[in-house]
């Protein structure tokens, strides 16, 4: 198998896994937030992605339009049911390094697909099963 298919097949289990494991994207994201900007506010996500494109991601920026719409639909939708209770640890900057937790948080995938894809919505199966030790935190 050539590189850049390795590097494409890599890409799209880590964004199946995402998509099935939410909780831990969501965790993962707040954890890894820089110092600078760094709060345990409640926070509603917004993961743009396209499985055909990884080169181009500007073409998804730029469809304002359909990435607005996804959004106002998963608001309207959205319940309680749909937050986590976000626990983490932060460990990137002295001033704010410790444990954390009682942050609510959500988040929502949209691909050009036109599919709605996030916690409480459709899912899509993961290419390949992962093993139980294989996490996010294995590809970054």
């Amino acid at each position: 198998m050539k590189i850049l298919e390795k590097v494409l097949e890599s890409r799209s289990i880590v964004i199946d896994y995402a998509i099935k494991h939410p909780e831990e994207l969501i965790q993962w994201l707040y954890e890894d937030q820089g110092p600078r900007l760094f709060n345990n506010n409640n926070r509603f996500f917004i993961i743009l992605y396209d499985k055909e494109y990884y080169d181009k991601p500007w073409k998804l920026k730029s469809a304002f339009g359909q990435i607005k719409n996804k959004v106002y639909k998963k608001l309207d939708a959205l319940t309680k049911d749909e937050f986590v209770e976000v626990e983490f640890t932060y460990k990137k900057n002295s001033e704010f390094d410790g444990y954390y937790e009682g942050a609510l948080a959500t988040i929502v995938f949209v691909s050009p697909d036109d599919k709605m894809e996030s916690k409480g919505f459709v899912v899509k199966e993961v290419a390949e099963p992962l093993n139980e030790q294989q996490s996010l935190s294995k590809w970054y």
